[in-house]
């Protein structure tokens, strides 16, 4: 009873429908949200728009997909499976490592191409195997029978590739359960050194070990515009060693094993409330996001303050609007609540612009920019690099160096005649390439045996 059911755990069938299974599962976690990818705001809107599809999805377990108890069942059965595959390819791959005993004979099967030629009555056996050990063989045997093999190791390649597999298993496990993934918002000028309570929402704590340790500094920020149309984004940054690194969308800040990953963009300028003597009153860095066509606020000395901004400002029929993205007429509409009054101002968006208010005035003193950052710290991303180029390390040495084998005998010629080489070849992969290279040996072969002979020839 045991028996047949390991055999089933170890079968190609089995393997065929994990791999598509898991397929499938990866193909759903790239469709569905999943959390820690998905931001909290667009969360929220996605369950408001449709509440009972997400329900279901999170009951289920889909939004965090890659950690759902049907997927690590899925992974431990495909692991069980290779580890039962490898246990039964050991036996065949150490017997694929040894050498033939008997050596194989040319004459019988198992070849996939022959040939005969002439032997003349004085060749040598060590010209011809030296002639095969440049063509890369190992040869052995003797005159009457012998055999010669080109990368003889390259069977143990398969069980490399393979073994791969747990080093990626490995590292995707240490990987899940290290995981931080945050979200950061931070202004020019401005230092983080990974505390906790500076993260914007709740970050994707890992399960072991606590969050990442850093020190970056955002020292400059630089909107990217061609032809009206924002196309990028470049950040300079200061590690805790005091190098600098500049980043952009599809360039992250690494260090170790974490990630500063460019996410968003926004207005971060200096704004200083000041009474009507001109005493500073309050004043603060405020991270807006009020850039394509957002609104977003801030309080100030009791007071609230909403903001649009318009970087190429217009008025279309009374109505505030932005000929582009480029900073060209860049605008603030600043909506002024306190109490019941409330009031818009336009003003430029230029350092010592002022809003005028009854009891003293609000200064944008500097403008800056403010960038979003997803952090990201996982400690088994090396294992699996490692087991991915060790995988191709494996096909390389597979595909690349395959294996091939030639054999030979001596057979009597007819009639008295000189006697005959029998040759026989085969390789692992690639027939038409093999046939190729058994032609070559033919000639390699018939070139070594009759050298000596064109040698005597020449001094008569």
């Amino acid at each position: 009873m045991l028996r047949p059911f390991i055999r089933f755990l170890g079968s190609l069938r089995l393997t065929i429908f994990l791999i598509v299974a898991l397929g499938s599962i990866f193909l759903l976690g790239l469709w569905i949200p999943q959390k820690g990818v998905i931001e909290y705001e667009e969360y929220l809107q996605w369950k408001r728009n449709l509440p009972t599809l997400v329900a279901t999805v999170e009951a289920l377990g889909l939004m965090e997909i890659y950690r759902a108890p049907l997927t690590l069942t899925l992974w431990g059965l495909f692991f069980v499976n290779l580890s039962l595959v490898m246990w039964q390819r050991l036996p065949v791959v150490r017997r694929r490592l040894a050498l033939p005993d008997p050596l194989p004979d040319p004459c019988g099967g198992g070849f996939t191409w022959t040939g005969r030629l002439e032997l003349p009555r004085d060749w040598d056996l060590g010209r011809l195997f030296d002639a095969l050990r440049r063509a890369g063989y190992a040869c052995h045997g003797t005159a009457e029978r012998f055999y010669g093999i080109r990368n003889r190791r390259s069977p143990a390649a398969s069980l490399l590739f393979h073994l791969s597999f747990f080093l990626l298993l490995l590292g995707g496990l240490i990987s899940v359960y290290t995981r931080f993934v945050g979200i950061v918002d931070l202004a020019e000028g401005e230092t983080f050194s990974g505390e906790l309570d500076r993260y914007t929402g709740k970050p994707s704590l890992p399960r072991l070990g606590g969050p990442p340790q850093m020190r970056v500094t955002i020292r400059k920020v630089t909107p990217l515009i061609e032809a009206h149309t924002p196309t990028g984004l470049r950040v300079n940054l200061e590690d805790g060693e005091g190098r600098l690194h500049t980043l952009d969308i599809n360039s992250p800040f690494r260090e170790g094993i974490v990630s500063l990953v460019v996410k968003d963009l926004g207005l971060a300028p200096l704004f200083i409330l000041r009474d009507r003597s001109g005493r500073e009153l309050d004043g603060a860095f405020v991270k807006l996001n009020i850039l394509r066509g957002k609104e977003d606020g801030f309080r100030m000395g009791g007071r609230e303050f909403r903001l649009r901004f318009f970087p190429d400002h217009e008025l279309v029929n009374g109505e505030d609007t932005t000929r582009s993205e480029e900073f060209r007429n860049p605008v603030l509409a600043i909506l002024t609540v306190d109490g019941d009054r409330r009031t818009v101002t336009r003003m430029p968006y230029a350092s010592g612009a002022r809003v005028p208010l009854a009891d003293g005035e609000l200064v944008l003193a500097r403008q800056s920019f403010w960038v979003r950052f997803t952090v990201v710290s996982e400690r088994g991303v090396y294992l699996v690099y490692c087991g991915f180029l060790l995988a191709c390390a494996g096909l390389l040495w597979r595909l690349g160096f395959y294996r091939r084998e030639i054999a030979g005998s001596i057979l009597p010629g007819e009639a008295g005649g000189a006697a005959l080489l029998q040759l026989a070849f085969r390789s692992e992969f690639y027939r038409a390439l093999g046939e190729e290279e058994f032609s070559s040996l033919q000639h390699l072969v018939k070139t070594s045996t009759h050298e000596e002979r064109g040698h005597d020839g020449d001094k008569g």
